[in-house]
């Protein structure tokens, strides 16, 4: 009853609402609403399928295939491929099997601009690293799922073999093409990534989840890893610019650190040679890269650190309630203590109880 003044059915009202917000993405779209958003467009694409208004769809996708010209935040446009490919896989439940191939080609297109994007990617402030490593796995995870769709989803191979047959006598590149449209797309993204990677100018962050992600995909060997990770965490690095670069890697693979024995060692080392004061200005930015482990993976790793420095299990797998401030005092009277040490001839105590501690 409250939106009888828009029609007067349910459809009628449905259409109305449908155009509504297809005004609100031109406006933006347009300049004067601040940008037109992929992932905006993306849903109402989504809204259009779920409520069963097919045949408005290519209305709105010529405005998503506009929007992806325009949008420069590759957030939104991971974000709202991800919503086409979801749409994809449920076109038989949402009745939109006649809309499949546009579906795949959307999300080719998107794929298309994320190239365009993902340099921008590296220039990212420290606070703003995490979320642009999120964005990366996540345009990671969109690479693969795309492949396996247009390779293996039930109604990829019929389309793809009349790709084939209309490519007819056409080149090998040619017939490629036809059969997976979308590779051109996502081999882009991935020499886009590798350059990220490489660059010299990249966040820490970027490229350690970067690295992590290409070794984990085989793109990265090992011997590339273990130097780029020695030289990240080596005596000389700064230890904030360090920290982040591990939280890079935590966060996009956070097992290596147990398969890769050069990997834990390039840490363990590090976190030995930061004095107490460097110590205590990372130590938040690395608990969090830490957290990234699961219960599993934590005992494992405290397993490791133990036998590496001769404690106990116990001593280091353990819940500890205490809160930064409560770490914080510990250490300032650790430092306290150790000054009164090497005032009365007994800073050798100090400097064994640290050599004992080691990473614990």
């Amino acid at each position: 009853m409250e939106l009888v003044h828009l029609g007067a059915t349910l459809d009628a009202v449905a259409v109305a609402r449908l155009h509504e917000a297809e005004a609100r993405l031109t406006e933006s779209a347009s300049g004067s609403g601040g940008g037109a958003s992929v992932d905006a467009a993306a849903r109402l694409v989504a809204q259009t399928l779920v409520i069963g208004m097919g045949t408005h769809l290519p209305r709105i996708t010529s405005l998503l295939r506009t929007t992806m010209d325009t949008d420069r935040d590759l957030d939104s446009v991971v974000s709202g491929a991800r919503r086409l490919l979801g749409l994809w896989h449920a076109r038989v439940e949402l009745g939109a099997q006649e809309h499949a191939d546009e579906l795949l080609d959307l999300v080719d297109q998107a794929l298309a601009t994320a190239a365009y994007l993902v340099g921008d990617v590296g220039k990212v402030r420290a606070e703003d690293e995490d979320a642009a490593v999120g964005t990366l796995i996540a345009l990671r995870s969109l690479l693969r799922d795309t492949a396996a769709a247009r390779v293996h989803g039930p109604g990829a191979s019929a389309s793809a073999r009349r790709r084939a047959a209309e490519a007819g006598a056409g080149t090998a590149g040619d017939l490629a093409d036809a059969v997976d449209p979308g590779a051109a797309g996502r081999l882009a993204v991935v020499r886009e990534m590798g350059r990220l990677r490489d660059g010299d100018t990249t966040a820490p962050g970027v490229t350690g989840a970067l690295l992590a992600l290409g070794f984990t995909d085989g793109t990265v060997p090992d011997d590339v890893l273990v130097a780029r990770v020695r030289g990240a965490l080596s005596a000389g690095a700064d230890p904030g610019i360090a920290v982040r670069f591990l939280g890079g890697v935590m966060r996009a693979a956070p097992d290596l650190i147990l398969h890769t024995p050069e990997m834990f060692d390039a840490v363990d080392g590090a976190l030995r040679t930061l004095e107490a004061d460097a110590f205590l200005a990372v130590l938040p930015d690395l608990r969090r890269a830490f957290t990234w482990l699961r219960p599993t993976e934590t005992h494992r790793l405290a397993r490791r650190v133990a036998e590496r420095t001769g404690a106990r299990v116990e001593q280091v797998d353990v819940r500890v309630a205490l809160a930064e401030e409560d770490l914080a005092v510990g250490l300032a009277l650790e430092q306290e203590l150790t000054a009164v040490l090497e005032r009365d001839g007994l800073a050798g105590w100090g400097t064994a109880g640290r050599d004992r501690r080691g990473t614990a």
